[in-house]
């Protein structure tokens, strides 16, 4: 389904109700939200990883969303432009949720890598009432956040130290931004999610693979300690020996992520029943 536009191209999401077999005694469904990786130059919402968390969540009762945003590229940078994109997405959920049985009240964001990134961003950022869809409307607050290998330090990520895969990560960091940390230190400033951090943030998991070579597990940890001491409520795990791809879709690492989402997100609230 088209949620808005761009350049009169339709973005879009697909939407997947309850698996028939879940229990919906509990009323309406609640939402989970998937937003892909790609270091926001690639990818789509066919991406096989989100996919397959969707699905174990649908089987357990939940409505759920993968959804496109717009791609930044060598010559088009939308660092600005992409949260405002991805909120009109929630905006779009929390009018149409219920015509497929889902409570947008409830509803959860997740995403990895760079989509963790935008993940934590407009979730934090709309906790905090600092951001507006692109496309007008409601913006529901995400009840929590779940994200795995998140760019939570976007300058971190440019400034990659690994010899084979830190030129790609500088190239998708200047994608995005348009440039260096030291030419835009406002831009990194602007998509970090600490800097959104407040005590009304939702409650959020962060899975990191601690042998990550393309998004430095450094950040994320940084990442939590700021919202900790901001008062949010941030659970860390991480996964030992862990490669970016650690939960590929098979994986013990995918059933480890389904475990520790389902457990986490029905602990505050924003599971069926």
């Amino acid at each position: 389904m088209a949620y808005t536009t761009d350049g009169g191209r339709p973005v879009e999401l697909s939407l997947w109700e309850p698996h028939d077999g879940a229990d919906h005694s509990g009323g309406p469904a609640p939402v989970a939200v998937w937003l892909h990786g790609g270091g926001w130059v690639s990818s789509t919402r066919l991406a096989p990883v989100g996919l397959a968390h969707l699905e174990q969540l649908r089987r357990r009762g939940w409505l759920v969303a993968h959804v496109d945003y717009s791609l930044s590229d060598a010559t088009t940078h939308r660092w600005d432009t992409t949260e405002p994109q991805v909120a009109c997405a929630l905006a779009w959920l929390g009018r149409h949720a219920g015509d497929h049985g889902g409570d947008a009240d409830r509803l959860t964001l997740m995403g990895a890598s760079a989509g963790g990134n935008l993940a934590l961003d407009v979730a934090y950022r709309a906790a905090a009432g600092t951001l507006e869809p692109s496309c007008g409307g409601r913006l529901p607050v995400p009840a929590s956040v779940v994200v795995t290998s998140p760019v939570a330090d976007p300058a971190g990520f440019h400034d990659n130290p690994d010899p084979v895969l830190g030129p790609l990560t500088r190239w998708m960091a200047r994608a995005y931004t348009g440039g260096t940390p030291a030419q835009h230190p406002e831009r990194y400033r602007a998509i970090t999610p600490a800097t959104h951090v407040t005590a009304q943030a939702p409650p959020t998991l962060v899975v990191v693979p601690d042998h990550d070579g393309i998004v430095p597990p450094a950040g994320a940890r940084a990442f939590v300690d700021a919202a900790r001491a901001g008062g949010a409520d941030v659970e860390l795990v991480v996964v030992p020996h862990g490669q970016h791809t650690f939960d590929l879709p098979g994986t013990v690492g995918a059933q480890l992520v389904d475990g520790l989402a389902v457990r986490w997100i029905t602990a505050h609230g924003a599971g069926p029943g």
